[in-house]
């Protein structure tokens, strides 16, 4: 059964404004509804572009949630077991993008 919340809990719960990140730091955010299955890192872990992150359950299907970016996982938004709405954050990650 899915959960859907509304657009008040899902910033409450995620928070979308880039205000609020660290110098550096990206927003990852779900692109479905659904629960955290599972997920693939820690805090602190180095990740590369297109790792995954975390697998989302949705519709009996398992959505990966992706590193936009090499960067270092900031800090982790869910856990496992935990309901997420489409644009929510989920994870906070530093890129490591060279200049």
């Amino acid at each position: 059964q899915l959960s859907f919340s509304s657009e008040a809990q899902s910033a409450e719960a995620g928070g979308n404004d880039s205000a609020d990140l660290p110098p550096g730091a990206e927003a990852v955010e779900s692109h479905v509804p659904g629960s955290v299955w599972k997920l693939e890192v820690k805090p602190g872990e180095r990740v590369k572009r297109g790792q995954t992150l975390l697998i989302v359950e949705s519709m009996k299907m398992e959505i990966t949630v992706e590193a936009p970016c090499d960067g270092v996982i900031v800090e982790l938004l869910v856990a496992e077991g935990r309901a997420v709405a489409p644009g929510q954050r989920v994870a906070v990650l530093k890129s490591e993008a060279r200049s």
